[in-house]
């Protein structure tokens, strides 16, 4: 059985030559850069030199982020989660909207607007692709900081989030309840902003790529409490 030797960068295994003398065959990568993470040192004896993968006690005990460093995933990964996230983002965002289109038309001609609402579609339209785009981007950078596994609860949190944004479309424009979808948005919002400080922990340009969408959000509870002074609680469209 071949022997290792223990070295700064990693294990070298070692032969025996011709003349009889042990010399190193080849470097194994396997364990190479291991020093650079905090618990190497901690955890050092449960590398065993004859591993050819790092044992189990050792897998259980190293940190996510540390391990997601070593063995990182690969391109194809990387870009089919950020497709993935635009997707949701999008789907999540526009396909209520397009289910209730012939509402949401007949309700926005019909609703008595606050004074200083802006309510050029086109511009808000925009607005609304520009700042979805940017969210998508966001949980694409705590993906890329540790992967699902170790920011499991913050992006759960944002599901949260989306699954709210899910529903609102259906509340105003179905149902026509404008103090429910108040109540819907300023949740969303309160949710959104924890995301922004939880996701600006994790990596920076996350945090920062959420703003945009919690100006949106704030405009659109000051929005709906404008329409709610305006139209009453549930707006009643009399012919």
């Amino acid at each position: 059985m071949p022997g290792f030797l223990r070295s700064r960068e990693g294990f070298e295994e070692l032969s025996t030559g011709p003349s009889g003398i042990t010399q190193p065959k080849y470097r194994s990568n396997v364990f190479a850069g291991l020093e650079r993470i905090p618990t190497y040192n901690k955890y050092l004896y449960h590398l065993r030199p004859w591993d050819s993968t790092p044992s189990v006690v050792y897998v259980d005990h190293v940190h996510r982020r540390d391990w997601w460093k070593l063995n990182p995933p690969t391109m194809t990964r990387v870009m089919l989660f950020l497709a993935l996230a635009v997707l949701v983002q999008f789907v999540v965002s526009f396909l209520p909207l397009l289910a209730n289109l012939q509402l949401l038309q007949i309700r926005w001609s019909n609703y008595v607007m606050p004074d200083w609402a802006y309510t050029r579609g086109w511009i808000l339209l925009a607005c609304w692709c520009i700042t979805n785009a940017l969210a998508a981007l966001s949980v694409w950078f705590v993906y890329l900081d540790g992967g699902v596994e170790d920011h499991l609860m913050p992006l759960l949190l944002y599901v949260a989030v989306l699954t709210l944004e899910a529903i609102w479309a259906d509340i105003l424009f179905g149902g026509n309840y404008i103090a429910f979808a108040f109540f819907v948005w300023l949740a969303m919002l309160v949710l959104l902003l924890i995301c922004a400080v939880v996701f600006f922990r994790i990596a920076v340009l996350a945090g920062l790529f959420l703003l945009p969408q919690c100006a949106i959000f704030t405009y659109g509870v000051a929005f709906l409490a404008g329409l709610w002074s305006k139209n009453g609680a549930v707006y009643v469209y009399v012919v």
